[in-house]
């Protein structure tokens, strides 16, 4: 299991993970949001009279009902969209895949990460610049990947509404229930956490993504398993809110 994620910090116990998160807890939390219901969102057609598209021999849209979120069809090379040709590895904001990630949220902004797979052409996480975080978790970024007859594209960028206050989670109780292997390490990082497309999310909240991997694994092959705490609490939400089929 492989997460392109930046700000990643090592541990070779959870009690340093406690520490680490104590650390954070010096500065104010950083708010929760609710996001935009997938009824809501503007209509593919929409969205490309607002981008100035032509609909005619441009990119397909589809909003899934779902989770609300983008799946483009650019079509063969020959029909690039934005001046953007679907080979390019690099890959910048005022790009095709840039632009429709930015459409769904203004308020982030979206970095370019090297490709791990020969079948991926391309992708972009994101970072909310109102609160300063970076988005974790499989959603929170825009990926493009090669097909037959061009490329297709996920925008996994949830359009937020209201923000809602919270407080730190004591570091004391954080990750009292995980059972420990004692030949495990943990990469661990923190920003809001966003779901894949498959998964509606009504709630964006602040969270830790840890990932145990084996000491010994010098070939990088061995089995990874992730899971997601919460960072955040409130009098209003459970902790379970906002993190789907993770919890």
């Amino acid at each position: 299991m492989a997460f392109e994620q930046e700000g990643w910090s090592l541990f070779e116990s959870i009690d340093q993970i406690k520490d680490w998160f104590r650390d954070l807890t010096r500065d104010s939390s950083p708010p929760s949001f609710r996001t935009v219901p997938p009824s809501e969102l503007p209509h593919p057609e929409r969205i490309m009279s607002l981008m100035d598209v032509p609909l005619e021999g441009g990119p397909e849209l589809n909003r899934r009902p779902d989770s609300g979120t983008l799946e483009v069809f650019f079509g063969s090379p020959e029909r690039s969209t934005f001046g953007f040709d679907v080979m390019r590895e690099d890959v910048g904001d005022l790009s095709a895949l840039g632009a429709l990630t930015l459409f769904e949220d203004h308020d982030r902004s979206a970095r370019s990460v090297h490709p791990t797979s020969m079948v991926v052409v391309a992708q972009l996480l994101t970072q909310l610049d109102d609160v300063a975080t970076q988005v974790i978790g499989p959603g929170g970024r825009s990926t493009m990947y090669r097909a037959p007859g061009g490329a297709v594209a996920d925008i996994v960028v949830r359009q937020r509404m209201s923000a809602e206050t919270g407080r730190w989670r004591d570091p004391s109780v954080l990750l009292q229930t995980i059972a420990v292997d004692e030949s495990e390490m943990f990469r661990v990082t923190f920003g809001h956490f966003e779901l894949s497309k498959f998964e509606l999310q009504e709630f964006m909240r602040p969270a830790i993504l840890i990932v145990a991997e084996p000491r010994d694994d010098t070939e990088g092959g061995s089995w990874r398993h992730a899971w997601v705490e919460p960072a955040t609490t409130s009098d209003d939400r459970s902790l379970q809110d906002g993190l789907g089929s993770w919890v």
